[in-house]
């Protein structure tokens, strides 16, 4: 068993239970590592919502069967520079900050240690000045953890403080089945978080969320999420909702999938008015180039045959856009796919 670099208090008896469910290891247990599986400033995930399901069942050489999964909307995942977005100033210890269309969150990376120090939501922030060990690094099957973390905000005039302590376990290792494919080599981690929430004047609550999160090794990002969130909060009442999501693995060039990602350059990046779309590719390729918002709908799409082979220009329109980020996707008849950022002032 691997501990966090600051343990609080490993003999609690939830922490002891899930570690007697696991099995002994098997055969080819992927191992997670800093920075490969950290949160990459300038990389993004096409990811998609859908109902929720079972995580399935933990353990070594696991077939995880998600194939049948259908999308009800998609949205776009950035990983920006802390300083780059509008509250990154008010976490100046992140190292990451994971931009979604509902929200942020910041993190810390090192060698050692994945951290939560804190969201962003709705232009409120709330840092936590004890952060939540997130992801230790090396995480491996069997790897476990235990962590407090508190922190306080002014909720639109309204004091609030966050305590809380989360309970780490990776609890399984084996085979994810996606719809868009299968994905070798998964570590799947289960984080359960208690939350306590004190409103001055309004009482207090707590929430507990049980999260399954499918990492693949050397993707900043896990490739499926399965969480449930039950409790009860001041002001609010009880609690209970669920959610599922996943990246789409076309998009980020898994190599057991996709052994030949297109290269794709775009200039001007950033840009106001046209963007230049350079890409290698075979001749006699058919080709899409798409362009997609944070909220993961497309915004642009073209299509080309490349004829001779060689590089290969498409432009694409951005004037009327919004600004913001969005992500370029290029695919083609035999599957390849090629992705880029653009910002669009």
């Amino acid at each position: 068993m691997q501990n966090n670099p600051k343990p609080k208090h490993m003999d609690r008896s939830l922490l002891a239970a899930l570690s007697l469910t696991l099995c002994l290891p098997a055969l080819a247990q992927p191992a997670l590592e800093f920075p490969g599986n950290a949160p990459t400033p300038g990389t993004s995930f096409l990811t998609n919502f859908g109902v929720w399901e079972d995580p399935g069942t933990d353990g070594a050489d696991q077939t995880w069967n998600f194939a049948g999964l259908v999308a009800d909307s998609s949205a776009i995942v950035f990983v920006e520079q802390p300083d780059a977005t509008p509250q990154g100033s008010e976490f100046p210890n992140a190292t990451a900050a994971v931009v979604n269309a509902d929200g942020t969150q910041y993190f810390q990376a090192s060698s050692g240690l994945l951290e939560l120090v804190g969201p962003s939501l709705l232009g409120q922030t709330a840092p936590l000045s004890n952060p939540a060990s997130y992801l230790p690094f090396p995480c491996t099957y069997q790897t476990s953890w235990e962590d407090d973390f508190a922190g306080s905000i002014d909720l639109m005039g309204f004091p609030l403080s966050v305590t809380g302590n989360v309970i780490g376990i990776a609890d399984g290792y084996g085979t994810l089945e996606l719809p868009e494919g299968t994905v070798n080599d998964v570590l799947r981690v289960r984080r359960i978080t208690t939350t306590m929430i004190d409103i001055t004047g309004f009482g207090s609550g707590e929430l507990e969320e049980n999260a399954y999160a499918f990492y693949r090794v050397g993707l900043g990002m896990p490739i499926l999420e399965i969480a449930s969130t039950s409790g009860e909060l001041p002001l609010l009442g009880p609690l209970d909702f669920q959610n599922l999501k996943w990246v789409d693995v076309t998009t980020v060039g898994i190599e057991d999938l996709f052994t030949d990602a297109i290269g794709v350059e775009v200039f001007p990046n950033p840009a106001s008015s046209n963007v230049q779309v350079n890409f290698g590719l075979a001749g006699g390729r058919t080709v899409a180039i798409e362009l997609f918002d944070i909220n993961g709908r497309q915004v642009r799409s073209i299509a080309m045959n490349t004829g001779n082979s060689g590089v290969h220009t498409g432009m694409i329109d951005v004037c009327e856009l919004s600004s913001g980020v969005y992500m370029l996707r290029i695919t083609d008849n035999t599957g390849r796919v090629g992705t880029s950022r653009v910002q669009v002032l």
